[in-house]
């Protein structure tokens, strides 16, 4: 009987002193956490290729069909328009100013949402200071040389951290809350906010008051025709991959443990990890740039060449696509097989040809 005791007595410890991750204040995570140690293939990629644009102040690029669009600090013209086929330069749009179809500050293209309707190309762009959505016409402005925008009916709250438009009137979107602790999810349909299941288990996260809320934090991107949201954060070592009105989802840690937010507040700012810096979304998978460098080695002198983690929609990993130059942001020419990079410290533009390693990813 004694000894009975004592096993109960020791299961209740070891079950009280563990601590299993689950959502909560101190994971920014779901109830379905997968453990990536090794993806199935890894490519080191080589043959880098400069891609030489007379561009005014580079911030942020995408590639879209055959165009290659980049958003710049050219107040005369926020985004210029290349062709991938032979970067000849199609022009420039949307002008710096406070008049109508004016952008206080440049949108980066990054964040902008392309689509086509009849083979008619367009960009819906979120005004950060107003919280309008707007419709621009690509094709037909750059024919005129002037942006052809129109409003949608429905406004957003100004200053969102992250959005994400599903359809014409419903959005998902992030905000931080009045104290600066949190970043609240919620479904913005018809201008009415309601929050999913998956939102409020994120939405647990918190950091103290007057911490950097940057650690909360995240790189977002939808696919609009499965309802899909992905998240990177850019402190924390791991994914979200959800739906954003159903229940599915799954965190993908490619660690041993999910980060503690907790853990990371009592470590001082420079220790701390900076962990993705851009994120992309295709119809067959998305991708995510891995940096994983403390923050003050990252800007003394990065040391960790970043890699580019790919996956499919169902969260399971694909393939590491490791560089061999520094990288602040990609995208992928799908069209003609070539995996543009930019680095904001140097100003270096480049591509690599990645056709054959495409086709591997897409067979297996």
């Amino acid at each position: 009987m004694k000894n009975v005791v004592i096993f109960v007595l020791l299961l209740v410890l070891m079950v009280g002193c563990s601590s299993p991750s689950s959502p909560s204040a101190d994971y920014m995570i779901l109830e379905d956490v997968q453990y990536v140690k090794d993806f199935p293939h890894t490519y080191s990629l080589t043959g880098k290729e400069p891609v030489d644009l007379d561009v005014i102040g580079m911030q942020s690029f995408r590639i879209f069909d055959s165009l290659l669009i980049i958003s710049t600090t050219d107040k005369d013209g926020l985004w210029s328009f290349f062709s991938l086929e032979d970067n000849r330069y199609l022009g420039k749009l949307i002008r710096k100013g406070n008049g109508p179809n004016e952008f206080v500050q440049s949108p980066f293209v990054s964040n902008a949402f392309f689509w086509k309707k009849d083979s008619l190309l367009f960009a819906d762009i979120y005004d950060f200071q107003k919280g309008a959505m707007y419709k621009l016409n690509v094709g037909e402005s750059l024919r005129k040389g002037n942006a052809c925008m129109s409003e949608y009916s429905v406004s957003l709250p100004p200053f969102l951290f992250n959005y994400a438009m599903l359809d014409s009137v419903s959005y998902f979107i992030r905000e931080i809350d009045n104290a600066e602790t949190q970043q609240t999810r919620s479904l913005f349909i018809n201008g009415v906010k309601e929050v999913p299941h998956n939102a409020a288990l994120l939405n647990r996260s918190m950091i103290q008051r007057g911490e950097d809320f940057n650690i909360l934090s995240v790189l977002m991107k939808c696919n609009r025709e499965k309802r899909l949201i992905v998240e990177a954060p850019i402190t924390l070592n791991y994914l979200n991959l959800y739906s954003a009105e159903g229940d599915w989802g799954k965190t993908i840690c490619v660690d041993d443990k999910v980060d503690n937010i907790s853990r990371i507040q009592e470590r001082s700012r420079p220790d701390r990890y900076y962990t993705y810096g851009d994120l992309c979304v295709y119809s067959d998978f998305w991708a995510a740039l891995y940096i994983n460098e403390d923050n003050m080695t990252y800007q003394m002198g990065r040391k960790k060449l970043p890699v580019i983690q790919v996956f499919d929609w169902e969260g399971n990993p694909m393939a590491e696509l490791k560089l061999p130059a520094f990288a602040t942001s990609f995208d992928i020419d799908l069209q003609h097989g070539y995996l543009y990079t930019l680095d904001l410290e140097t100003d270096e533009f480049c591509r690599y040809g990645v056709r054959n390693i495409l086709q591997d990813i897409k067979g297996n």
